[in-house]
This record gives structure tokens, sequence and C-alpha cells, in this order.
């Protein structure tokens, strides 16, 4: 053992003392030439970024706009069409009326002729001869039918052959007649145009 004058016998090395760590200092002036490269790149490459989405994002625009314009023309064209095909149906339902008030004049003479007056006509929808010998009864019904007013029979009923072609005129129809002795009272009937 030793005493505290006494040196020790053995001395043991103490550790070497620690090196002084001095900070790193700053860099300063422009960064090493590999950082700015890699700043540069990824800068270069957000800006490209940025670019590409201003450009999609303006073409989207433009086809948008495009788009709505193509869509409003559409619906104008739309609307129009719907108004030209109003306005047909119209006409067409104005057509068919004005052609269902129109006398069918063969089906008026058919409709009569089942009460067998006797008489002879022909004729169409438009047109209609009939050819009365003594039986007026018929003439009167066929005038009464279609609108003439009730002295038009009387006319017929007094025409003679020396009159000439007498004319009346009924609800969108006109009758002329003839009277010859022998064949009677010759009558023809047509739609007004």
């Amino acid at each position: 053992m030793t005493t505290p004058d006494q040196p020790p016998t053995e001395w043991t090395a103490a550790p070497p003392p620690a090196p002084a760590l001095s900070p790193t200092p700053e860099p300063t002036g422009p960064p090493a030439p590999r950082d700015r490269s890699r700043r540069s790149g990824l800068t270069l490459l957000l800006a490209g970024a940025a670019v590409i989405c201003a450009l999609a994002a303006l073409a989207f625009t433009v086809l948008w706009i495009q788009e709505r314009g193509r869509a409003d023309d559409l619906s104008e064209e739309v609307a129009a069409f719907e108004a030209d095909a109003e306005a047909r149906e119209a006409e067409e339902d104005a057509r068919q009326a004005e052609e269902d008030a129109r006398p069918d004049l063969i089906q008026i003479a058919r409709d009569l002729d089942e009460d067998d007056f006797g008489v002879d006509y022909t004729g169409d929808e438009d047109s209609l001869s009939v050819q009365v010998e003594y039986n007026l009864e018929w003439v009167e019904a066929y005038l009464e039918a279609t609108g003439f007013p009730s002295a038009t029979i009387d006319r017929m009923g007094q025409t003679r052959a020396l009159d000439g072609t007498l004319e009346a005129q009924g609800d969108d129809v006109s009758a002329t007649w003839t009277y010859h002795p022998d064949d009677g009272l010759s009558i023809v009937f047509s739609v007004d145009e």
C-alpha cells in the first residue's frame, strides 16, 4: 500500500484528453457546384411541372368554353327545331280542321240515298252531279245538309229551260243548275276552294 506521501509504485496512464471539437464553419460564398446542380435541377423540375399544369388548365378551360358554346348552339338549334315542329304541327292541325270542315259531297248524297229517293248522282267528295226528273225531296234534303238557304229549293223548282244556268251558294258549297223539259233538273254541286 502506499501512503499519501509516497508516490505510487505504479503509475497508470490517464486517458489522453479528448480533442476539442471545433464547430464546423458555415460555408461562405456560393454553394459547392454539386449542391447547386441538385437545387437547379429540382427548381427546373418544379417549374416544368408548374408550366405543364398551367398549360393543361388552359387547354381544359378552352375546351370547356368551346363545348359550352357548342352546347349553347345546340340548345338554340333544338329550341328552333321544336318551335318549327310546333308551327308545322299547328299548320297541319289547321289544315286538317279545314279539311274536316269541308263537306264530303258524295258521302252526304249516300247518307240521303238511304231513304231511297231514286235520284241519280255521280261524283266524289269535292264535286257531285245530280239528275232529278220529278222528285225534289232529295234535292231539298241535300240543299239543307250543305247549308243552302231555303229559297234555293224554291228557285230550283221554278227554273225554266229559258232561264239557262243558275247559281246558288251554301256553306262552302256552290251549286249550278239547269232545267230541260225532257231530262228534268241537272245540278252540279262543288266544294269551294
